[in-house]
């Protein structure tokens, strides 16, 4: 009988493919899955498989191709495989397109085309032209918001959307704050003065609202102090401010605002802005950029002069000023330059001021520089792995660590165990955020754990050899003696002939019957002493008989939650997963819980968050100091395996501390932080940036993601 995960892919597959049934079909891939297709299709003309260590085999009855055999034969390749790892199967085959021959993943999407590029005149601009073209001017005018100061937020209105929550969160008043304080400028922009002022915009607005003087007093302080807390210095643009001071320019900041100039020199001051010998502001001087009257006064207070201009704004900034012989450099807002790159995919994203503080906060590190994506022209590029913990990885750690406080609140768990190795970060946010709220919240415990060391440790009948053999040995690669070894921990007779055949070279029902007959004896004495040694090392955690427990895992079908509640027999476990894949129905059945950070069930092969397709990737960072656990020993000992050479672990860590320092500037951000959800869509947009052939991932982080499966000996980079 079909599990759910297996017909749910046969559907797809139908789905994808059935356009397809006249053409000469080669399958890339000789795992489980395209077993089950060779099994259950039919009206295909599969003329054959492909694997680049199998050529010349015959695999499930069918002939394993050759590229020359497949230049021939084939009109279509389609790559049965993990999506994490389809591309790098492309890029070795990419060259038999050139014969004609089209290639589909499994997901039936074509590979990537070449890295996009978005053809803008501004990505030519570079610091240094703007340095120069400071050296070619007497005056040097600076835009002041979005040039030199930019806001740790989506858009200047956010503002207020953050101070309509702090209202409601804090005072118990609910009121539309951001609609009524935007209405009140147009209001005052049409009937009172085109060039208002801070009071006359809070006069508006008390009058609107019917607040008494204390209650819009302390609004029009909390706006003061929202602003100065989110704003932080464009350092490209405070460089070259100080360059110009150095120089010996004459230095003015000309801006269209509704503050006075005592809080603006304020700000500046907070940011260490100083050479400056005049500040233009719109509402003291009744004049504005925009209308072009400020322009004419700042060309009459620099009669004689060649004055450049510096600021974000089209119309302002830069068509304005030149109609009145002033130069202009146009340097772009972090808004803008999502609006016109590869990030719009992220920006698009953003439902809530929730998610307008997450792409703030990101805006404000990684687009702080107007000329942070012109090298890549519109491409934004990951150049070191604390980057990329802290884009990639730390929202989506965040939005699992606040989800998982409240559902574990909710379940009355008793105790979190963060599985290893996945659980090793996790645990560390997972405390952080603990203790830094002082939560009354389950306590967190990094388990040793893993698929070999449970499974073993809970094996006791011929069922659970045949569970073993069915769920994890899905490779068709390795030798019935490594098998053996890897899933059992026994070792095959030397004189046994069989043990030196490969997987696929049996069908499963002869290989479970194979290794009850030959080594059943063995396997159980082994997964006895192993149980024994593990039942020391949950004895020593101290859980009670009647607590709730709860696991904590990455990406699963919850063959690992399955496995310990055969060793907690007296405790209820329930499953947090980032994803939960379709086979964990099955496998855990209605006795255990498992719930799901994202909503949808996860599919390696067709799923369409980037999760569940390139969730490989999660599984090299959510790693530990250790390799995999084998087994403990008698004297409470883990036994680790030996691992793989190319495992770059200080690197790892790198990325860690970029998961914990995106947290800390969350945290610094919102007090109120617990409270908060993110639109998983823009979470997994994030996730999947650095593995986007539209962004620029560095050699050095690629170098990073080497992969390797305990029951799939082999190391492969996912890049």
């Amino acid at each position: 009988m079909l599990s759910l995960a297996e017909s749910r892919f046969l559907i797809a597959f139908e789905d994808n493919f059935s356009q397809y049934k006249k053409q000469r079909i080669a399958l890339y891939g000789i795992g489980e899955k395209t077993k089950l297709l060779l099994e259950h299709i039919s009206g295909y003309d599969i003329v054959g498989l492909m694997d680049k260590d199998a050529v010349g085999n015959i695999v499930y009855g069918y002939n394993v191709l050759s590229y020359d055999d497949a230049i021939k034969d084939v009109e279509l390749i389609i790559i049965v495989a993990n999506i994490s790892v389809s591309s790098i199967i492309y890029q070795r085959i990419a060259f038999l397109c050139q014969h004609g021959i089209e290639i589909l993943y499994i997901n039936g999407k074509r590979p990537e085309p070449n890295p996009a590029t978005m053809d803008n005149d501004y990505w030519d601009r570079t610091l240094e032209k703007l340095k120069s073209a400071i050296d070619k001017h007497d005056v040097i005018s600076f835009d002041l918001f979005d040039t030199l100061i930019m806001r740790r937020i989506l858009m200047p209105a956010n503002i207020f959307d953050l101070i309509e929550r702090e209202l409601a969160e804090r005072f118990n008043i609910h009121i539309n704050f951001k609609i009524c304080r935007i209405e009140a400028e147009k209001y005052c922009f049409a009937n009172i003065d085109r060039h208002f002022t801070m009071e006359q915009i809070y006069n508006r607005l008390q009058e609107t609202l019917c607040l008494t003087d204390e209650v819009i007093d302390q609004i029009k302080s909390m706006e003061y102090e929202f602003e100065l807390k989110y704003c932080t210095p464009r350092h490209a643009l405070t460089e070259c401010f100080n360059y110009a001071v150095n120089k010996k320019k004459k230095i003015c900041i000309t801006t269209d605002m509704y503050w006075n100039s005592a809080a603006i020199k304020k700000l500046l001051k907070m940011h260490q802005i100083a050479g400056y010998e005049n500040l233009f502001i719109s509402c003291e001087l009744k004049m504005s950029k925009t209308s072009g009257t400020l322009w004419e006064y700042v060309k009459e207070i620099y009669s004689g002069k060649s004055i450049l201009h510096i600021g974000d704004n089209r119309q302002s900034d830069i068509d304005m000023p030149r109609k009145y012989n002033i130069s202009t450099f146009e340097v772009k807002s972090a808004y803008d330059l999502m609006s016109m790159s590869v990030l719009n995919s992220v920006l698009v994203k953003a439902q809530s001021i929730n998610d307008c503080v997450m792409l703030g906060q990101f805006a404000g590190r990684f687009l702080n520089s107007p000329f942070a994506i012109n090298k890549g022209k519109g491409r934004f590029a990951i150049d070191n792995a604390f980057d990329l913990g802290y884009v990639s990885f730390g929202p989506l750690v965040l939005g699992f660590i606040l989800w998982l406080i409240r559902m574990a609140k909710k379940n009355g768990i008793d105790k979190l165990l963060f599985f290893a190795r996945d659980g090793y970060i996790l645990e560390k946010i997972y405390r952080k955020l603990v203790d830094h709220y002082n939560l009354e919240a389950p306590q967190g415990i990094y388990f040793l754990i893993s698929r070999r060391a449970a499974s073993v440790a809970a094996l006791k009948t011929k069922k659970d050899v045949e569970f073993i053999v069915k769920t994890l040995c899905k490779t068709k690669k390795i030798k019935i003696r490594q098998l053996l070894l890897h899933a059992f921990g026994v070792y095959a007779e030397a004189e046994d002939l069989i043990a030196e055949k490969y997987y696929y070279e049996l069908s499963e029902d002869d290989l479970i019957d194979y290794i009850l007959y030959k080594y059943q004896s063995k396997i159980l004495i082994n997964a006895h002493n192993e149980r024994t040694n593990y039942l020391n090392y949950l004895s020593n955690l101290n859980i009670s008989k009647i607590e709730k427990i709860g696991v904590v895992n990455f990406v699963g079908r919850g063959v690992t939650q399955h496995f310990l509640r055969k060793l907690l027999i007296d405790n209820e476990l329930t499953g947090y997963y980032f994803a939960i894949e379709y086979d964990a129905l099955s496998i855990l059945g209605s006795a255990q819980q498992s719930y799901s950070y994202y909503p949808e069930m996860a599919s390696p092969h067709i799923g369409e968050t980037n999760l569940a397709a390139k969730y490989l990737f999660g599984e090299v960072v959510f790693s530990s100091p250790d390799e995999q656990l084998i087994k403990f020993d008698k004297n409470n000992a883990p036994i680790f395996d030996a691992g793989i050479i190319e495992r770059n672990f200080s690197m790892i860590q790198e990325c860690h501390r970029g998961i914990e320092q995106y947290i800390d500037d969350m945290v610094e951000i919102d007090k109120n932080l617990l409270e908060r959800t993110f639109d998983i869509k823009m979470v997994d947009e994030f996730y999947g940036m650095f593995s986007n052939a539209n962004y620029i991932c560095s050699n050095e982080v690629k170098r990073m993601f080497v992969f390797s499966d305990y029951y799939n000996p082999g190391v492969q980079n996912l890049f």
